[in-house]
């Protein structure tokens, strides 16, 4: 968070040693880690160019917030962030990725010309005791974190591990009450909406490239199991509700384990909701007292 810690807490922290896993939580860790070691899952990534584009426009358009700053890279991958914090100017880039593709970036950073000031550390960010170089703290944080309906299977905890074991609180920030946002992206959101999903995917069928196939339709069955397709917005049949709100800079653990109340209202007097749709944005911003 913002506050300032003391040296011998920091100390204490450093030395602090990990906690022992089981043999279940070391084969979820291991299947987690192995899948993103392949390189299919980064290029998706990478073709997906609204997510990258995001992050180098917000970053090239917003250099002083990196210039001469130490940057620490959350699950790495091919270190396409730390590159661009780079090219920003920051002092130095610390990338960690726990999976193999941590192998690629190192050879990728080596490759652009930055492997004077981007360090590729291949292990679990949370048993990091020291940072390379003689370095102490991290002034910003960057992280491409989310995951299947921004939580499952995300690094936020990770993402929660760097920010309070590595960053350091601005002085002068503290003094004037401010909070410079140094968390990329620092803000996240939940939406939910009610949408008629029987009514979607049997108008596929009926109007399939100008053809009736409405004999393949069946409608689906119940499921308490989530989808994960595009929705068409013709078919949302309720306004849309933020009902969870995340600050990087403020969120903790326990925060991501949690029951909200909502409220989902009609746009249609006969509208029939048979699903609900859930979908998040990331926010960028260079103040967060803007």
């Amino acid at each position: 968070d913002c506050k300032t810690a003391s040296a011998s807490k920091d100390s204490k922290r450093m030395k602090k040693q990990p906690k022992t896993l089981t043999p279940e939580k070391r084969m979820v860790d291991g299947y987690y880690f192995d899948s993103y070691s392949y390189t299919d899952i980064h290029e998706t990534m990478l073709r997906d160019r609204h997510r990258t584009l995001a992050y180098q426009n917000f970053m090239f358009n917003n250099p002083q917030l990196f210039k001469d700053k130490v940057v620490m890279d959350v699950g790495c991958g091919t270190g396409v962030l730390s590159i661009f914090a780079a090219k920003c100017g920051a002092k130095h880039v610390i990338a960690v990725d726990m999976a193999d593709i941590a192998k690629q970036a190192k050879l990728i950073v080596q490759r652009n010309g930055f492997a004077d000031r981007i360090t590729v550390i291949q292990d679990k960010l949370e048993n990091i005791r020291q940072l390379p170089h003689g370095l102490t703290h991290v002034d910003v944080i960057v992280s491409e974190w989310m995951g299947y309906c921004l939580l499952y299977e995300s690094m936020l905890s990770s993402v929660i591990f760097a920010r309070n074991t590595w960053m350091k609180a601005q002085p002068a920030d503290i003094a004037a009450g401010l909070r410079q946002c140094r968390i990329f992206p620092n803000q996240a959101r939940l939406f939910m909406a009610g949408f008629d999903y029987d009514a979607m995917e049997s108008e596929f069928w009926r109007d399939c490239y100008g053809i009736d196939m409405s004999v393949m339709y069946k409608r689906p069955a119940p499921t308490s199991n989530p989808l994960i397709i595009s929705v068409d917005s013709d078919f949302i049949r309720t306004q849309h509700t933020c009902f969870k709100s995340l600050d990087m800079h403020t969120v903790m653990d326990q925060d991501l384990d949690f029951t909200e109340k909502f409220d989902l209202i009609a746009t249609h007097d006969d509208a029939v909701i048979d699903a609900l749709v859930i979908w998040f944005d990331c926010l960028f911003e260079n103040n967060c007292n803007d």
